[in-house]
């Protein structure tokens, strides 16, 4: 399951290509509905917290996070630093 995942978001970035898809929760499996995630429809606040030397995620590609998402209430905060520090934090 993370080497799909790892494939889908990092390789083929199907989430910056509206291709991403999740399944509805249903009580029935063979009842779910799958549904498309679209950015431009999240309406909750977003944080962006970027690594300015992290190795493990580039900062360049998570900066436009922030720009796909429509809603007016987000910020990103570059630490200097990696993830790691970020963590100790």
């Amino acid at each position: 399951m993370f080497i799909q995942f790892a494939i889908d978001l990092y390789q083929k970035n199907l989430l910056f290509k509206n291709e991403l898809f999740i399944a509805k929760k249903e009580k029935v499996k063979e009842q779910r509905e799958i549904i498309p995630i679209d950015l431009k429809k999240i309406i909750v606040p977003i944080l962006n917290i970027i690594g300015s030397k992290d190795d493990l995620v580039s900062p360049k590609s998570s900066l436009p996070t922030s720009d796909s998402v429509a809603i007016k209430d987000k910020k990103t905060i570059d630490f200097i630093g990696t993830y790691w520090i970020m963590y100790k934090l």
